[in-house]
């Protein structure tokens, strides 16, 4: 009897595979790419990092070195640190000795848990493809020179805390345990204190819970008990710095700045966010036209992760109002949103936040800007996930680019002095613009195309396909200038900053092998890497000064008397003048100690001024030294042109912002002559007991007089 074929598909068993004896590339094919595209910038960055920085880095790791040695914090210390950063630094000391290593390799560790704890949340929630990218773009712009500024910054340990405070949340809305709230409410209390604008992150969780609250009413209980994790996993990760400022005598103080406690004390939150007088000061030597145009030329340079951050907003608003208008229009209930949806309110205010606390400052430093690329890394996961279904999305990531590109470009033009100007100054761009303007144009006649195409049965899966490879590779193309300025901003940062270190380093390196460990030196201006390179330290508790061109007069004055009193009871035995050029513009000459002849038979002084007025590089560098006598005769005439000079400079019409009316550049710079005259008593007591030893590059070194 024949057997029958049957029609049915024969039913195929899977193969037995012996454990371990294949590899499942479908599951590592994503970290393995991220950790190879997204580690070869982080590396090579981190060595740049890893080299010794002159400005806040060495700064704290002596405050740390002083209190390993058993000095009092806030007694023979007065760190420029905030608590957290404070405290690591101070274990990193304490394990690598007097120098930038330790800080810097915690430092690392807490980029690489946060980079690592990314790429497992965006994975879970939005795509191994999302999270490869967004990881990859958070490890590029996080080490990025000149934003990552040497590694050992407030802002390199605050941001991984918010990295891991928000991934841990996530992790929490989409089913985790009730740890993970615990871990994002200890990150988040940290992230404030290792600076300030670390509040972005809290202020995000505590927005998206209030929302959650409001629209999840099945789960407000739920949320409650969120609430009291978050704020339970703030109080556990108080517990170091509370153990920390016990142990230094200054728990008071330290609980002081607790937003909470700040708030009951009459010191709200605002005014701990905006840093207080340090702001309030320098607001009054600045100007928001010079402000807006610097602010303005970041984020020109940063368009990729702003354009993404954007997209990412305006497609979960595009998606919401079209739930709200179903609502309103046919009475359709309000569906429940996905979790890659609702988790758009977290990453999104904390990101908008991050990018609203770059103006808090008069002058943004571009370590300002980290923050933002963070959060902006995390919200670009979101786009990616969209993109895959939305060919709308796809058609505003293609009008995005050169929309940010026009708005950035003109409102860094200054031809009139004020931003936002369409002179004769932007043709140039125009031509270039209007060329470029063409690629996006024929996408969208493409895609017009292709949706005519549906008439005859053309595939929808094609058709998308094509539009977005044509979308991204048009992102790529068109934002190829930005990346461009990016690349030359770090290479001349590099360089500049490679020149740099040989005056400093050789400074310090003099000063170690000339001295004693007993011996004592003072190094004036915000370079205090010279201490940490001479392994020397400081007879003043402050001993690195970097508020004079924004500081009140008296306030100098005051700081000035208390220097000399303390240097007078420990003579140092070397005194630096660094010649730094100090916030917040560079509408100032240097503060001197010792002055300088430019020319003697006119009576003209070397006044140094930052060199960007100079087209990036110095004019000759005098080293005709008045004598004491000098400088005491000729004291009213350097003050007079000290003025003049200031006020030429503001008044000057390439100036950042556009020039100052007339009257605003003469009060500030009768001010700026004040402060000059306040610092008169140090440059007399330099003077007085010291004399030239050497000069390295612009930087002076003085030695004390024998008796």
């Amino acid at each position: 009897m024949s057997r029958r074929k049957s029609n049915s598909p024969r039913r195929i068993e899977p193969k037995k595979v012996a454990s371990g004896s294949r590899i499942d590339w479908r599951r590592w094919f994503w970290p393995v790419m991220t950790l190879i595209v997204g580690g070869i910038p982080f590396v090579a960055y981190k060595i740049y990092e890893f080299s010794p920085s002159p400005f806040d880095s060495p700064m704290n790791v002596y405050s740390a070195q002083q209190i390993v040695n058993g000095e009092r914090l806030g007694q023979s210390v007065i760190p420029a640190a905030q608590p957290a950063t404070l405290l690591v630094n101070v274990i990193g000391v304490a394990i690598f000795g007097f120098s930038e290593t330790g800080p810097k390799v915690m430092q690392l560790l807490f980029q690489l848990t946060a980079l690592v704890l990314m790429f497992l949340t965006l994975r879970k929630i939005y795509s191994p493809l999302a999270a490869c990218l967004a990881v990859i773009l958070a490890a590029f712009y996080l080490s990025c020179p000149p934003y990552a500024k040497f590694g050992n910054a407030k802002e390199q340990f605050m941001i991984p805390c918010m990295i891991i405070a928000a991934c841990a949340a996530m992790r929490r809305a989409a089913g985790g345990r009730w740890l993970w709230m615990l871990l994002a409410g200890g990150a988040a209390f940290n992230s404030f204190f290792f600076k300030q604008t670390g509040a972005s992150i809290t202020i995000a969780l505590l927005v998206f819970l209030s929302v959650r609250l409001v629209l999840d009413r099945g789960e407000r209980l739920k949320v409650l008990r969120d609430i009291g994790l978050l704020a339970a996993g703030a109080v556990i990760g108080a517990i170091p710095l509370v153990l920390f400022n016990a142990w230094q005598g200054n728990l008071i103080q330290f609980l002081a700045k607790i937003p909470g406690l700040a708030f009951l004390q009459g010191r709200a939150i605002g005014s701990a966010v905006s840093g207080g007088a340090y702001l309030q000061a320098s607001r009054e030597v600045s100007d928001i036209a010079s402000q807006y145009d610097q602010v303005m030329r970041h984020y020109h340079a940063l368009l990729l992760i702003i354009g993404l951050g954007l997209i990412a907003i305006g497609w979960r608003l595009k998606r919401l109002a079209g739930n709200v208008v179903g609502w309103l229009r046919r009475r359709e209930p309000l569906t429940r949103a996905e979790v890659q949806d609702r988790l758009i309110v977290l990453l999104g205010v904390w990101w908008l936040c991050d990018l609203a606390f770059v103006w808090v400052s008069p002058r943004s430093y571009v370590e300002y800007f980290l923050p933002l690329l963070g959060s902006g890394a995390m919200l670009s996961a979101y786009v990616v996930y969209r993109s895959r279904e939305n060919i709308w999305g796809l058609a505003a990531l293609v009008l995005l680019w050169p929309t940010l590109d026009v708005f950035c470009t003109l409102s860094t033009i200054n031809a009139s002095g004020f931003p936002l100007t369409f002179g004769s100054a932007p043709q140039g761009y125009w031509k270039s613009f209007i060329i470029r303007a063409l690629a996006p144009l024929v996408v969208l006649l493409t895609w017009i195309f292709s949706m005519e195409m549906k008439r005859v049965n053309t595939r929808q899966l094609v058709r998308r396909v094509v539009f977005t490879v044509m979308a991204f590779a048009l992102t790529l193309v068109y934002i190829a200038p930005n990346v461009a300025d990016l690349f030359d901003r770090v290479g001349g940062y590099v360089g500049v900053n490679h020149a740099a270190q040989e005056s400093w380093r050789q400074c310090g390196r003099y000063i170690r092998e000339h001295s004693t460990p007993e011996d004592k030196i003072y190094v004036w201006g915000w370079i205090p890497g010279v201490y940490v390179e001479a392994q020397r330290f400081s007879p003043v508790t402050i001993p690195a000064y970097g508020d004079m061109h924004t500081d009140p007069p008296n306030s100098i004055e005051r700081r000035v008397r208390k220097m000399i009193e303390q240097m007078q009871a420990d003579m140092p035995l070397y005194i630096v003048d660094t010649q730094k050029v100090h916030f917040p513009f560079y509408d100032h000459p240097v503060f001197d100690l010792w002055p300088r002849w430019a020319d003697r038979q006119t009576g003209k002084f070397d006044l140094r001024v930052h060199p960007a007025l100079y087209g990036r590089k110095y004019p000759p560098y005098s080293k005709d030294l008045l004598s004491a006598s000098e400088a005491a005769a000729t004291a009213s005439l350097y003050l007079a042109q000290v003025e003049a000079l200031c006020q030429h400079i503001m008044t000057l019409s390439g100036r950042p912002g556009g020039p100052l009316a007339a009257d605003d550049a003469r009060q500030l710079a009768d001010l700026e002559r004040q402060r000059h005259q306040a610092m008169l008593p140090l440059r007399e007591f330099v003077m007085t007991h010291y004399q030239p030893e050497r000069i390295f590059d612009n930087m002076w070194l003085f030695k004390r007089r024998l008796p």
